[in-house]
């Protein structure tokens, strides 16, 4: 997992500064993980992650969360013969039964209000969700938002590890590493 961080932030897909994640939010980092379709052999990383976590997991179907989550789904499903739906305008696309169950991934968990919305059209085809399964958790509460409104949300990595990992390799300075550190523990 270490390499893989590393290749993230090398390529600039994990950010150090002041962005402003939603109005009035302003984060001392940024992860924009739909920079990797640009790096075939990163993704596939990405996405072989998610599936090490994903094949312990039941479903019958699987669906991402537009953007990443959608790029990370189609290469699973395709990669492991999976059926894929997905949500488009409000419509669920693609060839299911009612009841089936479907295991939703996500790039990163943010606020958790697209995964959340993604559930809902899913629920409203007739589609049963349990499992929420993203790449990286930011810390932000949209862990604590899933598991409130009763579903299971698991996670490949939390932004706390991607900092440790980064500040051992000697990518993050200490102040910025504390900043982000503090950051996290108010959040």
């Amino acid at each position: 997992m270490k390499e893989l961080i590393l290749k993230l932030y090398a390529l600039g897909v994990i950010k150090f500064g002041s962005f402003e994640i939603k109005k009035d939010f302003l984060s001392p980092f940024q992860v924009d993980l739909t920079r990797v379709i640009s790096y075939p052999q990163v993704a596939k990383e990405i996405c072989n992650a998610l599936w090490e976590k994903a094949v312990h997991l039941s479903s019958d179907l699987i669906c991402g969360v537009p953007l990443a989550g959608s790029y990370f789904a189609n290469y699973i499903a395709w990669e492991q013969e999976l059926p894929l739906v997905a949500c488009h305008e409000g419509e669920v696309e693609g060839i299911y039964k009612t009841g089936q169950k479907c295991l939703v991934l996500q790039g990163a968990l943010l606020s958790g209000t697209h995964t959340l919305d993604t559930i809902e059209m899913l629920e409203d085809g007739g589609i049963e969700v349990r499992d929420v399964l993203s790449f990286l958790d930011l810390g932000f509460g949209a862990k604590k938002k899933i598991k409130t409104r009763g579903y299971v949300s698991h996670t490949v990595i939390g932004m706390s590890e991607i900092l440790q990992i980064l500040f051992d390799a000697n990518k993050l300075g200490g102040d910025k590493y504390k900043l982000a550190t503090d950051f996290l523990e108010n959040v």
